[in-house]
């Protein structure tokens, strides 16, 4: 396969294991529904803002930090800042599969999220993109599992918007095992709402119901 099929070929997504059912996870929020309905309900809501959001700040250096695709808005920037706190060396972007809503003028997503880095600061030797299409969150991890075998870093952090990184954190344990205890991850703000008040706008209410199905259909293991 000659190297412009092989930048077009999506990485392949590996079996994921299946496990039983999360019971405690959905009791824990049929309780709060409960408790919720009858006493606060933005007591209720806040609280699932804060389960999803599992992001916590680096603390020490990392080898390199990877910037999940989507969240362009914010993401790359929250990984430049962590790149000017002296906390990485390398930025690693995924390369989204380009479809009708490409950005700017028809340039990739990868594209874009590369500009804004290096306007940010970040030296173009210091972004590295993974060379294979993906499509999704999961396809995302395998081709950082592809990546973790090659290269070997000893630090990691991955970088993904605050609602995201719950199911972010489940996927990685799934597809990297025990190795993705090792792995950081670091919560990006997303314009316009966040998890102490997201259900006080439509985008927020939308994005955070869409991630609620998404979490859900993980757990399920439909998907």
């Amino acid at each position: 396969m000659n190297e412009s099929a092989q930048s077009q070929a999506k990485v392949p997504v590996p079996p994921v294991r299946r496990r039983r059912w999360r019971w405690q996870w959905f009791a824990m929020f049929a309780a709060l529904c409960v408790i919720g309905a009858g006493w606060n309900r933005d007591f209720l809501l806040r609280s699932w803002g804060e389960f999803l959001d599992v992001g916590r700040p680096l603390t020490e250096p990392v080898d390199v930090v990877f910037v999940l695709g989507g969240g362009f808005e914010t993401r790359p920037f929250v990984a430049a800042e962590v790149y000017r706190g002296g906390y990485t060396r390398k930025i690693l972007i995924s390369q989204p599969a380009r479809h009708s809503m490409d950005f700017l003028g028809g340039r990739s997503e990868a594209d874009v999220t590369r500009q804004i880095l290096e306007r940010q600061g970040v030296p173009p030797e210091a972004i590295e993109s993974l060379p294979l299409e993906v499509d999704s969150t999961v396809s995302e991890v395998a081709a950082l599992r592809k990546y973790l075998e090659e290269s070997r870093p000893a630090r990691v952090a991955v970088v993904t918007s605050n609602y995201h990184t719950r199911r972010t954190r489940i996927l990685l344990k799934r597809v990297l095992g025990s190795s993705a205890n090792e792995i950081r991850i670091i919560s990006a703000p997303v314009d316009g709402f966040a998890p102490h008040d997201w259900w006080q706008s439509q985008r927020g209410m939308s994005t955070y119901f869409l991630e609620t199905l998404k979490l859900m259909t993980v757990l399920l293991n439909l998907g």
